[in-house]
Order: structure tokens, then sequence, then C-alpha cells
């Protein structure tokens, strides 16, 4: 089992332990390695891994043996244990099956889609296959409730201490709903599909509104030159790299014909419908499993109860 300031699963494989790491070997006939991991995931998620960090010059750094020197976990009986961990890995597979879906379907368009430009394509700018929207200025005297604000560290890593929520209205080209398109064209560049609640979006942050093109497509022909875009911020003498508009319409991109789009679109719009629908799924087994943990540890709730729960949630 590898542990850091966040909390890594044994693959199961021989590995070489990095110097910014630790290996946390279990003793078996006392816990089980899952259960303590799960032990230790639910000290990250509830912050009280950081009280074993200290802070030099910026740079936060581990204190593995103040760590393991003063941190007790309470241990039921290795049935109680394996039955916990059983429990929350059932919900943990769910969520990988489906981020596997997510993953093969996006290559699935992917593929589609570079098949039929191969040949002689079609290339227009990215400015003429949908309108980007910046977003706007609203975590600056934020109320703390309402909708989530996103920000580029929202898109990456998604919410968490701190995250910002307004209570303001904004426009709706600058609200983004589930199924919505967003790219950031600042610091770290990429695209994304919103799939969570109703949120405000922040400055760096395009909202992209396809133009007559489906979104999988508008997707995929983004994610074929967001690496372009990365390497023109990259360039940016500045300490935050960008892109500006002028960007957007100097960069080509390669369509399909219109008549092959329509055709693809019968195949390739439900499964985008089916991969939101799985991004969705995830995040209610992620926050089901992030409930049912510091409950069965401290055996608040147990196991059968916990199964039931977990059982209607992935059925």
């Amino acid at each position: 089992m590898l542990v850091t300031p966040g909390v890594l699963k044994s693959l199961g494989e021989p590995a070489t332990c990095a110097s910014f790491a630790r290996f946390l070997r279990v003793d078996k006939k006392l816990a089980s390695p899952s259960y303590v991991f799960w032990f230790l995931q639910d000290m990250y998620l509830s912050g009280q891994m950081r009280q074993h960090e200290v802070r030099h010059t910026g740079v936060g750094r581990f204190q593995y043996t103040r760590f393991a020197e003063s941190v007790e976990i309470p241990l039921p009986s290795l049935g109680e244990q394996r039955g916990i961990a059983t429990t929350l890995g059932v919900l943990d597979d769910k969520i990988d099956s489906n981020r596997r879906k997510i993953s093969l379907g996006t290559d699935l368009i992917h593929s589609c889609v570079t098949k039929e430009v191969v040949s002689e394509p079609e290339t227009v700018a990215v400015s003429e296959i949908a309108r980007f929207v910046n977003g706007g200025a609203y975590t600056k005297g934020a109320t703390g409730s309402g909708r989530m604000v996103i920000r580029i560290k929202d898109l990456n890593s998604g919410p968490g201490a701190s995250t910002v929520y307004n209570d303001i209205d904004v426009p709706d080209d600058k609200t983004a709903r589930p199924g919505d398109l967003l790219m950031s064209w600042s610091g770290t560049l990429g695209v994304y599909r919103w799939f969570r609640d109703e949120a405000i979006i922040n400055q760096h942050i395009f909202k992209v509104l396809p133009s007559g093109f489906p979104d999988w497509l508008v997707y995929d022909r983004l994610h074929s030159v967001i690496a372009e875009f990365q390497a023109i911020a990259k360039d940016k003498a500045t300490t935050m790299g960008h892109i500006k508009r002028g960007h957007l319409e100097s960069t080509r991109v390669a369509l399909p014909e219109p008549n092959t789009i329509e055709a693809l679109n019968s195949v390739l719009g439900p499964l985008w419908e089916r991969l939101k629908v799985a991004e969705q799924e995830n995040r209610k087994l992620e926050a089901l499993r992030d409930a049912l943990l510091p409950e069965l540890l401290s055996g608040r709730i147990r196991v059968p109860e916990a199964a039931e729960a977990v059982k209607e949630a992935v059925s």
C-alpha cells in the first residue's frame, strides 16, 4: 500500500517507491490492508492528514514518522474490516467501470471522427465551430452560499475546501449546466464537459456554445488542437500562460463532410449522452462512498445496512 499526503491503493505489483512517498506494510494478522487504506483515505478526505504536514518556504512536507507514531487505527474484527472494505470497494469498482466507459467512449468518438478526416479534409477556424464566452470575476465578494463558482482548479480537481460559492445572478451564457462544454484558456488549458449541478463560470474559462455542430464533435475537435493552444500558452513570457481570441481564429481544425457528420450523429449522439449519464452517476456514487466511509469506520452504520444502500445505488 502506498501512502502520501494523498492515499493510493496498492497495484498488487512490485514497485519502486519514489523519495516523496512511503510504503506501508500492514500486519495481516491484525488488519486488512484494504481496511487500512480506507481509514487513511478518510483521514485524507476529512483533512486530518494535513495536520501532519509542515510548511517550509511555502512548500508542504508530510511528516511520515510523526504521523505513524501518533495516529491510532481502530481495529474491529478482521471480518468486520473486510466487510467495510468490500462494501466501499463495490462503489469504487462501479466508479472505475464508469471511468473506463467514459474513456473508451471518448476514444471511440475520436477514432470515428479521425477516420473521416484523413483524406483532404475541410478545415475551418476553431472560432467557426463554436462561440466562446468568457466567464466573469465572480469570486470577488462571494457570499459563500448559492451556486458553485467554477475556477480552473475546480475543473481539474473537483470542488474542495477552497471552492467558492456565490448567490448572484449571472447571464445564461456564463452559467454551466450538466452537459455544457467548457474550455480553460489560461494557466492549465483543457477542454471539459460539465456534469455537476448548475454553476457560475469564472473568468479564464470559456463556455463553449457549438455553432450548429454536435457537442461531441466540437469537444473532439477542441481536444485535437488543445496541445497547440498549450504550446502557445507555454511560450508566453508571463507568470500565467494563456491564449487570445486571435488564436481561436488562426488555429484550424479538420471536419468531416456535413452528410458524414449527420450519419455519425445518429450513433455518436446517443453515445455522448450515455457518457454524460455515466459521469453524473459517478458523482452520486462518489458522494455515497464518501458519506458512508466515516460512518462505517466509526460503527455508526454497520456493514449490512451500508451494503443495502450500495446495492441499490449500483443496480
